[in-house]
């Protein structure tokens, strides 16, 4: 789309200086072509790009859905296939960007850029200052400087330890009891030795 528009404006310059002049015609070695005459121009590109104008204004469409329109002492306005645009009024000094989704940025010759998204988030740099600023709809913010960087964020602080859940009252335990050794007994003595007494045993006289 670049190349396109890049033609555009060089055969929009030569039309516009040189005025009405004889009808001529080119074709491009990959299947492009040209032709103007009386005031007027057209152009198409091997790709299915063309471009066309006349009387101070010109058009320009690409290949891919993009296009672009010029009206000498208004100003330009461009679109791509996604929805995107830009437009430029003639002496103005800035330039607006659009997209499909709620985002913008404006760019102002010897002021600066502002953007902003569909969040609510903005980004504003001014010319010369060396800094940019981004906001957030929440207040938070953060500036950044060329050749040093962004501030530093300011110091977190420690997060708060939770309560810790109250314990369910217990009963104090009654105190334990005193355990009494057991009491050794002495061993009975051993039984005293009976004494064996052999008596003498009488035997029967014998017989005559």
């Amino acid at each position: 789309m670049n190349t396109i528009v890049i033609v555009l404006v060089s055969l929009l310059i030569a039309t516009l200086s040189c005025g009405p002049a004889a009808a001529w015609s080119h074709s491009g070695k990959y299947g492009g072509s040209a032709s103007g005459g009386g005031g007027s121009w057209s152009g198409s590109g091997a790709r299915g790009g063309s471009a066309s104008g006349g009387g101070g204004s010109a058009t320009a469409s690409g290949a891919y859905g993009g296009s672009a329109s010029h009206t000498r002492g208004e100003g330009t306005t461009a679109t791509n296939q996604y929805g995107d645009t830009a437009t430029h009024a003639t002496g103005s000094g800035s330039t607006t960007a659009t997209n499909p989704y709620g985002g913008s940025a404006t760019h102002t010759y010897g002021e600066g850029t502002t953007a902003s998204n569909q969040y609510g988030d903005t980004a504003t740099h001014a010319t010369g200052s060396g800094t940019t600023t981004v906001t957030n709809p929440y207040g938070g913010s953060a500036t950044h400087y060329y050749g040093e960087g962004p501030t530093p964020p300011p110091p977190r602080r420690a997060p708060t330890p939770p309560a810790s859940p109250r314990a369910a009252p217990t009963r104090p335990r009654p105190p334990r009891r005193p355990i009494r050794p057991a009491s050794r007994r002495a061993a009975p003595p051993p039984p005293a030795p009976t004494a064996r007494v052999s008596l003498p045993v009488a035997r029967p006289a014998p017989r005559t």
